[in-house]
């Protein structure tokens, strides 16, 4: 849990992550879902990926493309702990969702 000190007030943060949306893609070979997940009720993030990696499922934060051809992150964390939490909590809900559409469980 992360503790945010202002001059104020002191509050509390608990990083709980919930998908508020799911849009599978049946397709494509390794985008396997867009996500939009809220964190604490606060902070909605549109965009999130679940996409098939060689050592499994990961979930990437949304990214832009830039002039460059290169892509950048439009949402980071500097917190490996909350990103690893994000990760299983999204990756989680994602495995349930496809579970309860398909009538199976997910395997790559």
């Amino acid at each position: 849990m992360v503790t945010q000190n202002t001059n104020k007030t002191q509050k509390s943060i608990k990083n709980t992550v919930v998908v508020k949306r799911f849009h599978f893609l049946d397709d494509s070979n390794y985008i396997k879902a867009f996500a939009d997940v809220l964190v604490d009720d606060v902070l909605l993030i549109k965009g999130c990926r679940v996409i098939k990696g060689e050592k499994g499922p990961f979930v990437s934060f949304p990214t832009n493309q830039g002039k460059d051809g290169k892509y950048y992150k439009i949402v980071d964390s500097k917190e490996k702990e909350f990103v690893a939490q994000f990760q299983e909590s999204v990756l989680k809900q994602f495995e349930e969702e496809y579970a309860k559409r398909s009538g199976r469980n997910y395997q790559e």
